[in-house]
């Protein structure tokens, strides 16, 4: 009789948890799975878990001291004991599995190195699109596809946000249901912010264009200042608005042009059709046109689906080396053309509020105009009103959507205009319904 697949993992978090659950209640036995050893930080905290027979290690390096076929690790964070768990379970030729996405998108090009020194795979499914098989499709099933762009919704819990206040609730309604909920921690600012979205993209263009992770090489832009009102007013328009994550190359082919930022999308698009907490995600060939990934983004069973989907093709001798596209040796670094950057033009909706006065719609259209930018739509409405006023008159809002303009002209447009509180989101003019 074959012996079962045998695993320890660090960390018994809600992830961590999910695994274990997940782990017992297998309906198939195929591939025989174990978990054989644990750790977690606090070993006497009450847990409703199926750990008859398995062993404790104090801390996560004593972990190694079980012998195992692989380590799976779901503690998290870029530094620390995860860190020094993945590094020497590589430098043993142990094979990890880890949904740490922080991790990877910090030292992912040198624990590639490590894993492919050592004949070790390092799988990480989970670290991307929780349940949604990204690495597989881009890297093993596309590996003979030129991929042209990698975009979409990458973070469930912003998405479930953006839909609740798409439905009517102000933005701190919808933050507070998603931490109920579990899809948002107690401390929402990797997601909110953008951060989470960035390290998940920048570990797709590994995989779609040979670049070497770097989390500083996505400029990054979250829906902290986002209200109910956008919402609205991006829907009079024909748009919703979604935090989307979008890398595609740059400067003729030679970088790659990486950005998290709230975009309006087209109501007909396919990522303004995902709602709640959704990921997804769409790779567009050279040949084969847009192919769309879509499913739960959130929470900790999907994710923990993932990481059993990951130990179950290393039980089957299905996982293989290089970690990314091509051997770590020979990633590019992560970066694309200033000039390319600067040169690139997009559509904008910039909403400001403006003193409920004759003529300051004209003011503000006059900046854009002094700045070389077109309108393509504009529209003022007085159905809600800013509680702050600007010397005792009330303030509406103005939203505009501009034609092609380049990020530098509308930034010098957000500063003429501050005292209006102005925001700026770029428009995805280009639909895929028929995604």
């Amino acid at each position: 009789m074959t012996r079962p697949f045998s695993i320890v993992l660090a960390g018994l978090g809600t992830v961590g948890g999910a695994f274990v659950k997940r782990l017992a209640s297998r309906e198939d036995s195929a591939p025989a799975l174990k978990l054989v050893a644990v750790s977690a930080r606090d070993r006497k905290k009450r847990r409703a878990l199926p750990l008859e027979g398995v062993a404790w290690a104090e801390d996560a390096e004593t972990l190694l001291r079980h012998e195992a076929d692989a380590v799976v690790e779901l503690i998290g964070g870029a530094e620390g004991a995860a860190r020094n768990l993945v590094e020497a379970a590589l430098a043993k030729g142990t094979p990890v599995i880890t949904a740490n996405k922080a991790l990877l998108a910090r030292h992912g090009a040198a624990l590639a190195a490590l894993a492919e020194k050592n004949d070790a795979p390092l799988l990480y499914e989970a670290a991307i699109a929780a349940a949604l098989p990204a690495v597989r499709v881009s890297r093993d099933s596309l590996s003979a596809e030129p991929v042209a762009r990698v975009f979409g919704i990458l973070n469930g819990t912003c998405n479930h946000i953006l839909t609740a206040m798409a439905g009517g609730r102000p933005f701190d309604e919808a933050l507070k249901d998603a931490q109920r909920q579990g899809y948002a921690e107690a401390d929402p600012s990797l997601d909110i912010d953008g951060h989470d979205a960035a390290q998940k993209l920048t570990l797709l263009s590994a995989l779609c264009f040979g670049v070497a992770p770097s989390e500083a090489a996505v400029e990054t832009e979250g829906i902290r200042d986002l209200i109910q009102m956008d919402m609205r007013l991006a829907e009079g328009f024909g748009y919703a608005i979604r935090l989307v994550a979008d890398a595609s190359a740059a400067g003729g082919g030679r970088g790659i042009r990486q950005c998290v930022r709230p975009r309006l999308l087209p109501l007909g698009h396919r990522l303004a059709k995902a709602e709640g907490a959704i990921n997804a995600l769409i790779i567009s060939g050279r040949h084969i046109g847009d192919l769309l990934l879509e499913g739960e983004g959130a929470g900790a069973s999907p994710t923990a689906a993932a990481v059993l989907s990951d130990a179950a093709a290393l039980a089957r001798g299905d996982a293989r080396l290089p970690v990314f596209s091509r051997p770590a040796e020979t990633l590019r670094e992560a970066s694309a053309a200033s000039s390319e950057k600067e040169a690139f033009q997009e559509a904008f909706y910039v909403r400001v509020f403006a003193r409920d006065e004759p003529g300051s719609a004209a003011k503000i259209t006059r900046i854009f105009a002094e700045e070389g930018v077109s309108l393509a739509r504009i529209t003022q409405t007085d159905e809600i009103r800013d509680k702050k006023t600007s010397g005792g008159v009330a303030r509406l809002p103005v939203a505009v959507i501009t034609h092609a303009a380049e990020r530098a002209a509308i930034e010098r447009i957000r500063a003429r205009l501050k005292e209006a509180s102005p925001i700026a989101i770029s428009v995805e003019t280009e639909s895929a319904e028929s995604v």
